[in-house]
């Protein structure tokens, strides 16, 4: 039976740093100070609410929970840059609690 190419293809990326940690400055997102420091409070408060998360489950006062540890960079980012787009849905899946609390998502 003869053999036949289905696929052929390549995948680019863009990063801001190069293999050193150096910044392109030509590429970073225009953020203020203010928008920098709202985007780390929230990486921050994912990581406090993960952390008594993990601990309620380890104490058995809680079903399973998966972390966010290592991903809320990436989640807080998604729902920063939605932050003025009206009737968005996100459905986030497992290990994305971050994105719910930076979207503002209250759980009673």
């Amino acid at each position: 039976m003869p053999q036949k190419e289905v696929s052929n293809f390549s995948v680019k990326y863009t990063g801001i740093l190069d293999e050193e940690g150096n910044v392109d400055a030509s590429l970073m997102p225009s953020l203020s100070d203010d928008d920098i420091r709202t985007i780390y409070w929230f990486m921050n408060l994912s990581r406090v609410l993960n952390a008594k998360m993990l601990a309620l489950q380890k104490q058995g006062r809680l079903g399973t929970f998966a972390s966010v540890l290592g991903q809320e960079g990436g989640e807080v980012a998604v729902a920063y840059a939605l932050k003025n787009v009206q009737n968005v849905w996100l459905a986030p899946t497992f290990r994305e609690t971050a994105v719910l609390i930076a979207k503002g998502v209250v759980s009673y």
